[in-house]
């Protein structure tokens, strides 16, 4: 899941408090289900960002190729209709949403967001290409500080 609170610092958080936050909601939200996820668990959630101020707030469902958006409109989180196709207004994000596909996302360039498949592969990419160099920058460098000590 992420959260995303423009106008504060990015970091690594754990829970978003937002009474330490500057009492700043997160102003848009991606829940994606997953399989010990509980109906009321995720209405709990829904309610709360709709009380506290959450101004988009999309469910994605990895299983169904769904996505349930929704954005802010007279106080109260309203269902975007339709979602294929829908560009977030806080971040720019498109979404595509085909029956029976994967929910796809674009960047506010066009690009697509790598899927997670797509992000390990471009991981072990490097992984690969910094061991077959780690050696010689190791030895590299200790040359270096070496040649500099007295």
């Amino acid at each position: 899941d992420v959260m995303v609170a423009i106008g504060r610092p990015k970091g690594y958080r754990g829970p978003y408090l937002q009474w330490l936050e500057d009492n700043i909601a997160p102003q848009v939200v991606f829940e994606v289900l997953s399989p010990g996820n509980r109906a009321g668990e995720m209405t709990r959630k829904y309610e709360f960002y709709n009380t506290y101020g959450v101004q988009e707030y999309y469910l994605i469902d990895p299983d169904t190729f769904t996505v349930d958006g929704r954005t802010q409109r007279a106080g109260v989180l309203k269902a975007v209709e339709p979602i294929d196709g829908w560009t977030s207004p806080l971040l720019g994000i498109r979404f595509q949403v085909s029956q029976g596909e994967q929910v796809k996302l674009f960047q506010p360039d066009g690009l697509p967001f790598l899927t997670y498949s797509e992000v390990v592969a471009e991981w072990m990419i490097h992984a690969s290409w910094l061991s077959d160099w780690q050696p010689n920058c190791v030895n590299w460098a200790s040359t270096q500080v070496s040649s500099k000590m007295y």
